[in-house]
């Protein structure tokens, strides 16, 4: 069939579940809040810029190229953090064997210690300790922190 084989030839990133946002061909992933990642970006750069034409450039060089360095290594850090894959485990396609009768909760050793594993069913998957399910990015994170609304993306492992 001529559409089973345009699924298969696809990246995975073209047919991902989540609702981030791909760029440089899935090598930057963005979290679903672009606009704030926007404003963010706004709130950084005018009052840098008002910074460097008001204040530092009356003052030295060395102050207006601080003035100037500072907001642009800022600018490069952010667009590195919120396009960075925060450690999101892959969905499966298909539920566990015995759909029905499988357990929602399951013990696994770490380390030597028994934890406690939970099922997400959205991504059909056992979730490793610290790993929690993101609402907004519609996605199971490890180590899980928060999702960030500055960056537009969560704050996980990576």
């Amino acid at each position: 069939n001529r559409s089973e084989s345009n699924m298969e030839n696809r990246m995975v990133y073209e047919v991902w579940p989540g609702n981030n946002k791909f760029l440089c061909g899935g090598r930057a992933i963005l979290g679903p809040d672009t606009k704030v990642l926007v404003l963010t970006v706004f709130l950084i750069a005018i009052p840098s810029a008002a910074n460097v034409y008001f204040v530092a450039s009356r003052l030295s060089t060395a102050a207006t190229v601080l003035a100037i360095i500072w907001p642009v290594w800022c600018l490069t850090v952010l667009f590195k953090t919120s396009s960075t894959d925060p450690g999101i485990l892959p969905r499966q396609p298909y539920p566990p064997q015995g759909y029905r009768d499988f357990p929602r909760v399951r013990d696994v050793e770490v380390n030597g210690h028994t934890v406690k594993s939970k099922y997400c069913d959205t991504c059909n998957l056992y979730r490793p300790p610290r790993c929690s399910h993101c609402s907004v990015c519609n996605n199971c994170v490890e180590r899980f922190d928060h999702h960030c609304p500055w960056i537009g993306q969560c704050v996980g492992r990576r």
